[in-house]
């Protein structure tokens, strides 16, 4: 009896995923002709602000358009990164390397100034095989993710070489005969996917940070597009699903735990490409 739930329950979570990929591929078409449409407009609207700056116009009304004309900017271009796929060179990534430039970058622009930041890394992380830029992105999206949670944040920043264990089983560090969890509180279910057998090799990525967290309905939803928790005009709720398209691309997964620094454990699982 325990066998048949545990099918039902592969073949309901299959099932999920499939539902979702069509959803995602149709959101992805309709992104990238929002963009396209918005973005021609968009230019002329710019032009017209340069114009504008170069006249005895209100300083302070042009400020605010060409504030609010680059916010509508980060969506567009949002919303064509989403659209984009990045099968295009696909090389094997240094993990470790790519993940310490990403943190270099952000503390250099600040981004991570107001946070509490620590960063676990194996001396040895298999490599992964994908678009470099692409998971850069990942990264980011999930670092700033991380910042936007609360002021004066706890932020730890993990890569680990660990084998894939399916639906919510601890993940095996490599070489190692301990399982050993990011997080001690009891995990959320884990994505199954059939292509990925367990205790594939492979590296796991996390951002724990010690914010408020993420409620059982908001976990359901998160990595879903346009679905944000934060406050009006402050996400375009593409990052997390940006996130998660990127990890399936590569033949992984993208899951949320809470942490044991007290808020959200964002996961990615990515096979090596070895």
């Amino acid at each position: 009896m325990e066998c048949f739930r545990g099918m039902i329950a592969q073949s309901e979570d299959v099932q999920r995923q499939l539902a979702r990929a069509e959803k995602l591929a149709s959101i992805g078409r309709m992104a990238a002709g929002v963009a396209h449409e918005v973005g021609n407009p968009l230019s002329a609207i710019k032009t017209y602000i340069g114009l504008l700056e170069r006249t005895d116009a209100d300083r302070e009304i042009v400020e605010a358009l060409s504030r609010e004309t680059e916010r509508i900017d980060r969506i567009v271009r949002s919303l064509l990164d989403y659209a984009h796929t990045h099968k295009e060179s696909v090389s094997e990534v240094d993990m470790a390397a790519l993940v310490q430039s990403v943190i270099e970058l952000l503390k250099r622009q600040g981004v991570l100034k107001r946070a509490d930041f620590a960063f676990e890394c194996d001396p040895k992380l298999p490599k992964v095989r994908g678009n470099a830029h692409a998971l850069e992105q990942l990264m980011v999206n999930l670092l700033i993710n991380a910042v936007d949670a609360a002021p004066n944040i706890s932020i730890v920043v993990g890569a680990l070489a660990a084998g894939y264990q399916p639906h919510g089983d601890a993940l095996r560090r490599r070489g190692d005969d301990r399982r050993r969890p990011v997080s001690t509180r009891p995990p959320t279910q884990r994505p199954w996917r059939p292509e990925l057998p367990p205790g594939s090799p492979g590296v796991l990525l996390y951002v724990a940070d010690s914010g408020p967290g993420i409620s059982s309905d908001d976990a359901e939803n998160v990595f879903e597009p346009f679905y944000t928790t934060k406050d009006p005009g402050k996400g375009t709720g593409l990052g997390l699903a940006l996130v998660q398209r990127t990890a399936h691309e590569l033949g992984g997964i993208a899951w949320v735990d809470r942490a044991r620094e007290g808020g959200a454990a964002f996961k990615v699982f990515l096979p090596s490409g070895q």
